[in-house]
């Protein structure tokens, strides 16, 4: 069990230090780093976490909370879901759940975003189930898969030469999915500004 679950159960703290996701309150935004975390222990934790908000929220809107301080909508973000919701026969722990949470989050205020480099790897019901897919530039032999079935030839030769801050997004109320370039991060705003600047001055001397 310690090798399997090192850092999240101790001998010595039975009880352990749970997470008050209770507490959690509109507006908020909560980072838990699992990296120390063992991937048996990482699937526990994030299965015990989806679980306990799902009850909350289905709670909050049952109007079995007396005080309704717990946020009416909840987005999960999780790196890698394809760690916990994998593709294939093999039984995995907290598929299941996930795929639940695809099916039925949305109706009592649950939002996933899963991040992964390959959505191929992930379980189909999970994916037959997501509202929003948002793609930026793969390898033509991802891109083959079932999991990119909703694109045409044109737009997976496209997505396939990609530049960096540019993704395909696709909703199914959309007639077609659109490309969207992202926004510059701060740090780059202002390295952009102090060349611009350079150029500025070099350009009145």
């Amino acid at each position: 069990i310690e090798e399997d679950l090192g850092g999240l159960l101790d001998a010595k703290e039975p009880a352990g230090e749970p997470l008050p996701v209770e507490q959690l309150e509109p507006g908020a935004a909560w980072i838990l780093d699992i990296t120390q975390l063992g991937n048996r222990a990482r699937r526990y934790l994030f299965y015990l976490l989806l679980r306990r908000i799902g009850r909350l929220l289905q709670e909050r809107k049952a109007g079995l909370q007396e005080r309704h301080t717990f946020p009416g909508r909840v987005i999960v973000i999780v790196d890698e879901l394809n760690r916990f919701a994998p593709g294939g026969s093999t039984r995995h722990p907290t598929r299941a759940e996930i795929a639940h949470l695809a099916s039925q989050g949305r109706s009592y205020g649950l939002t996933l975003i899963g991040l992964q480099q390959m959505a191929s790897r992930i379980d189909d019901e999970v994916l037959t189930n997501t509202g929003t897919f948002v793609v930026g530039r793969a390898h033509p032999s991802e891109l083959s898969g079932s999991a990119y079935g909703w694109m045409t030839r044109a737009l997976k030769e496209q997505v396939a030469g990609l530049p960096p801050g540019v993704m395909l997004v696709y909703h199914p109320l959309w007639r077609q999915p659109v490309f969207l370039r992202f926004p510059l991060p701060p740090h780059r705003l202002s390295e952009r500004a102090s060349e611009t600047a350079l150029i500025s001055d070099g350009g009145g001397a």
